[in-house]
């Protein structure tokens, strides 16, 4: 045996001690004399044989500790989970769907609850979370709503960190839940108190460093009286089910998440928006629903994947129809009523595309963000016979897919789709109950997205000395009239244009003086008087007006680029913000019947006054501005007018909504 094979056979004890006996056998002087003279060389394998009492094995034993079924219970690989206290503590909102399975005489609706959730990672393997929750249930035969305040304490075990390891940066995550509860319920007057324990499992997604998204199905085991059904119930418990899903973010601050370098704009980013909405009318077709919608936002990016957003929101639509029935002096007419909404949203936002570790490390021109979300508003809805209307709040679910052109670092436009579930009661009057319902809304906006720059970013651009400057220029734009009530008749464009001179004072504020034409046409019913056969008759009928106006506005603006960034006087792109006032004037009007309409007689005449004179009005709107060189520009603007004269230009029925023209406008501008 070679040295070299006595060395690699270390676990074969036998081999080795038996080369010796070999030796000393042998027959052949020669071998033993050459044993003699040429004795054996102290090697590791001799001086293990000699030195060891520990028994002989028959054969080799290739043992690996660390090859086993699960060797990530064992060897912790990813990161090591420090004890920060900040870096554990979460916080976030949750919503979702519940039931209470029926065993009384009362069944109810599903639920929505929503509320807040807190939690805290003792190790890397147990935490502790507590939710509070508040859920409606209709019941579903309309007689009344059961309102529950829920608390719940769960245990949470980390199933993933105890088959893999613990990872912070593990996308999926799998954790069960076990907790109690106590939920405090009322309905019609009539309180209970209840108490649960819980089961459940939490699929977590992390979006990043801070935020996880998570979905929880649960079960529940309630005491008696949930539904409450009183004796008509015998069982003593209760069962609830449904599934929780929300958004949870920590605290963790440590810069050691991402392996490489990424680029994506922190800190906070404002956006303004308009466009248009439809609604989901079981009367109206799709685009017959058509209306306008606005949006102004502020959002933050806590890392390149997650952020936040809250904005407020206003949009119209129109939701139902009548149909008069046509007779022998008139046709047939559609007439379309008009829903608003008015609310505050609130949302989470990712970044699909930066999940991917090569494309968070280049700014890109095209980024695409997903946002959900909930809002709480103001609902109002015209309807006819009614003094009033509906006007109620409303809570709902919100989901937009934002695709966005950065033009530079600073400044990005967007085109956004997005859908809106809301839920409202209408309350029946002497009756106590109150009916639910739930209605879907769309809308597609175009927008400008402004991000403020930190502390590092301003301090490290140049100074630029700023000189105050005189700009003109002209725009051309269309209109449209946001009334209550809309009677289908005739289509006539309205459109608008306009010249204006202003004085740029300082990097921040600049005023804006402007005379603008505008044509708006309305129809609308009226009674007209014609001459049948040498007699005056009076009919009514529908009518198209034609109003030109001329307005003198004053405005003030304000560059949000240079606020929320710095005065650059290279920069291309700008975002104004504008408010003022205008006095509207109507130049002249005409009339003229609607072509559908069975004229009787020869030469109508409207009775009423068509000129509804002149009107002061409070103009808001929003400029983004392209700089093609130092002295051209390219404008879009977007504006309100809310005229502060009642019917100024409305309709048959007198609304705030009325008084209401939303207009965009194209132009350019020279800057001396």
């Amino acid at each position: 045996m070679s040295p070299g094979q006595a060395h690699t056979m270390v676990t074969a004890v036998r081999p080795v001690v038996e080369a010796p006996d070999s030796t000393a056998t042998s027959s052949t002087p020669e071998a033993a004399d050459t044993t003699a003279v040429q004795p054996v060389k102290e090697t590791p394998v001799s001086t293990a044989v000699s030195t060891s009492s520990k028994p002989k094995l028959d054969h080799t034993v290739d043992f690996n500790p660390l090859d086993y079924l699960y060797p990530d219970r064992y060897v912790e690989k990813g990161d090591t989970f420090r004890n920060r206290f900040l870096d554990h503590l979460y916080v976030g909102f949750t919503t979702g769907f519940s039931q209470v399975a029926p065993k009384g005489r009362r069944a109810m609706k599903n639920g929505i609850p929503f509320g807040g959730v807190a939690g805290y990672d003792f190790n890397r393997l147990h935490g502790l979370r507590a939710t509070l929750l508040h859920t409606n249930y209709d019941m579903k035969d309309g007689d009344g709503t059961v309102k529950q305040w829920e608390t719940d304490i769960d245990y949470v075990f980390h199933l993933s960190d105890y088959l893999y390891g613990y990872d912070k940066r593990r996308i999926f995550r799998i954790s069960p839940t076990l907790g109690v509860g106590y939920i405090h319920s009322v309905f019609q007057g009539e309180r209970a108190s209840i108490f649960k324990g819980q089961a459940g499992i939490n699929v977590g997604i992390g979006l990043g460093r801070n935020a996880k998204f998570f979905i929880e199905p649960f079960f529940s085991a309630l005491t008696d009286q949930a539904d409450h059904s009183g004796h008509t119930n015998v069982s003593k418990y209760d069962i609830q089910y449904g599934v929780k899903a929300g958004l949870t973010v920590n605290m963790d601050n440590t810069n050691d998440f991402y392996n490489s370098d990424v680029v994506y704009t922190r800190g906070f980013f404002y956006e303004l928006a308009q466009g248009v909405t439809f609604y989901d009318s079981d009367d109206l077709g799709f685009f017959k629903t058509t209306g306008t919608g606005y949006k102004i936002s502020v959002g933050r990016w806590f890392d390149p994947i997650v952020g936040l957003r809250l904005s407020a929101t206003a949009s119209e639509y129109y939701w139902s129809y009548n149909t008069t029935a046509a007779t022998e002096a008139r046709p047939s007419y559609e007439t379309r009523y008009k829903g608003s909404m008015f609310a505050g949203r609130l949302e989470g936002l990712v970044n699909p595309l930066n999940f991917f570790p090569y494309w968070r490390q280049v700014r890109h021109p095209f980024e695409m963000n997903i946002a959900v979300g909930g809002e709480y508003g103001w609902l109002t809805k015209y309807i006819p016979g009614t003094d009033n209307g509906l006007k109620c709040n409303y809570a709902g679910f919100t989901g937009a897919a934002t695709f966005l052109y950065s033009m530079d670092k600073e400044t990005s436009f967007f085109v956004e789709p997005r859908v809106v579930v809301a839920n409202f009661r209408e309350p029946y009057v002497n009756v106590a109950r109150e009916a639910s319902f739930t209605e879907t809304s769309a809308s597609i906006s175009l927008g400008v997205r402004v991000c403020a720059a930190n502390r590092k970013e301003r301090a490290s651009w140049p100074p630029y000395i700023f000189e105050p400057r005189l700009f003109s220029g002209v725009q051309v734009g269309g209109l449209k009239h946001m009334r209550s009530v809309n009677t289908v008749g005739d289509f006539a464009l309205n459109y608008s244009g306009q010249f204006y001179v202003g004085y740029h004072l300082g990097p921040y504020v600049s005023l804006k003086a402007a005379i603008e034409y505008e044509t708006l046409n309305e129809n609308k019913y009226g009674s007209y008087v014609v001459d049948f056969m040498g007699v005056e008759k009076q009919f009514t009928a529908l009518w198209q007006y034609r109003y030109n106006l001329l307005n003198i506005k004053l405005a003030y603006m304000l560059n949000l680029s240079n606020v929320y960034q710095k005065y650059d006087l290279n920069r291309k792109f700008n975002l104004f913000v504008e408010g003022g006032a205008l006095y509207s004037k109507c130049m002249s009007d005409n009339a003229r019947i609607y072509s559908g309409e069975l004229e009787v007689g020869s030469s109508p005449r409207p009775l009423s006054a068509a000129n509804p004179g002149g009107a002061p009005a409070l103009l808001l709107g929003a400029v983004a501005q392209y700089r093609i060189n130092d002295q051209w520009s390219l404008l879009l603007e977007p504006e309100v007018h809310y005229y502060l004269k009642n019917g100024f230009i409305g309709g048959e029925v007198l609304s705030p909504f009325n008084d209401v023209v939303a207009k965009v406008s194209l132009g350019t501008s020279y800057t001396f």
